[in-house]
């Protein structure tokens, strides 16, 4: 079973270090064959150079690699475009800057169970510190998506486990 990971990246030159040796660390105690593919967003900073230098190092042992997008599509946009290049049984979706903590790794698996689950959904128990004015925007916008849709976003992030049935799915859609 190969686990995927898709980390979309927009200027955050910083963290890309980090966040790769965090995920070693957790990848590597699953015994588990793994891939690490960071996606640039068409990022303005050196985080290209960074993410280059990372994956030739032969240390990474092929396990990570790097997409670089022509220019800033979305990061949803680079989610999908990472989707696309994974070859993993279950893939992992999850932020650059560590908000996403990768020790939920081996949890999300085990609740995926090989494929009996197509979907685990990382919620958050609290949002980051805002200021008021963003709280109340966010507010505001989540209480007319309930009503416009019916469903209740308001924990969810981009943290999400997506079994490989799923991800073909999505990956072939045309929008």
């Amino acid at each position: 079973m190969l686990v995927s990971i898709v980390v979309p990246v927009y200027n955050e030159e910083a963290s890309l270090e980090r966040c790769w040796r965090e995920l070693t660390v957790v990848l590597e105690g699953l015994a588990q064959p793994f891939e690490v593919l960071m996606v640039d967003d068409g990022s303005r900073d050196s985080g290209w150079d960074v993410l280059s230098a990372l994956a030739a190092d032969p240390s990474t042992g092929g396990r990570l690699r790097g997409l670089r997008l022509s220019r800033n599509f979305g990061k949803e946009a680079a989610i999908l475009a990472g989707l696309r290049q994974v070859r993993g049984d279950a893939v992992i979706v999850m932020d650059a800057d560590l908000q996403h903590p990768p020790d939920l790794i081996p949890r999300m698996l085990e609740l995926w169970d090989g494929g009996r689950v197509a979907v685990v959904e990382a919620v958050k128990r609290q949002r980051q510190p805002e200021s008021w004015p963003l709280r109340l925007a966010a507010r505001l916008y989540y209480r007319l998506f309930i009503l416009a849709s019916g469903m209740d976003l308001r924990c969810s992030s981009d943290f999400k486990l997506l079994d490989r049935r799923v991800v073909e799915q999505y990956a072939g859609l045309p929008e």
